[in-house]
């Protein structure tokens, strides 16, 4: 299979990954013929404990996945948008330890754009053999600011409301 064949497969997979969430919503409408269903109103059973994350097989992204989609939405001063990536680890941050801890680092896409990526240490383990120049794959939502934008929940949810991301370094997962 020739790289043009995989890069396609790659985009499908991403898209199709970050297109999930959304393919519910569309199902099972009524038309004029038939009444409306009856929704009653579900009472979610109170949280024991905390679960264990739900540990997900590696994704793999080439290394040429397109660029393009981070670039825009910081033209666009886009928000609350879904990303998945590669770059190369710039610089590491001191921790933020207001509220919710995170760790943080800048990482530069191929494009030369850079980012900051803000991973919620209190709820997925930190990435601890991080090093500048080291190769990352995120997966999260971007948020626009004037120095790049943020990816932050590159982590999963225990409550399941949000799609859960992750960070991927030097061979493992991070969730």
């Amino acid at each position: 299979m020739d790289t043009s064949k995989k890069l396609i497969i790659g985009i499908a997979l991403v898209v199709v990954v970050l297109a999930l969430p959304f393919l519910g919503q569309f199902g099972n409408r009524p038309t004029a013929s038939a009444p409306a269903p009856v929704r009653r109103k579900t009472v979610p059973p109170p949280i024991a404990r905390q679960r264990a994350p739900v540990v997900r097989a590696p994704v793999h992204i080439p290394p040429s996945a397109p660029v393009g989609v981070i670039e825009n939405a910081y033209r666009n001063r886009t928000r609350n948008l879904p990303v998945t990536g590669t770059g190369t680890v710039s610089r590491i941050l001191s921790d933020d330890n207001k509220g919710s801890r995170h760790q943080r680092f800048i990482v530069r896409l191929s494009s030369g754009h850079t980012i900051l990526i803000a991973h919620n240490i209190d709820i997925a383990p930190r990435v601890n053999s991080i090093r500048e120049g080291g190769r990352i794959i995120f997966s999260g939502v971007y948020e626009w600011n004037d120095k790049g934008g943020v990816v932050h929940w590159t982590h999963h949810d225990s409550s399941r409301r949000h799609t859960g991301g992750y960070l991927q370094y030097s061979g493992s997962t991070y969730q």
